[in-house]
């Protein structure tokens, strides 16, 4: 899932982090949860659930390497 999508992503995770942090104390959650969605949206769920799948058939549910 992340091949071709690495460095867009790590872009909009920049971005992400640079619109938060200087976002006013008011506007910060509701900055922080589109700029997450948009990420996740635009591949960063797909990773994650790649990654959970392949964690879980080689570790089962253990939350750290044996």
């Amino acid at each position: 899932a992340e091949d071709g999508m690495g460095p867009a992503l790590s872009e909009k995770r920049d971005i992400l982090y640079d619109t938060a942090v200087s976002a006013s104390v008011e506007d910060f959650d509701s900055v922080w949860d589109s700029g997450m969605q948009d990420y996740l949206d635009a591949g960063g769920q797909a990773i994650m659930d790649e990654r959970e799948e392949k964690w879980n058939a080689a570790y089962g549910d253990a939350e750290m390497v044996p």
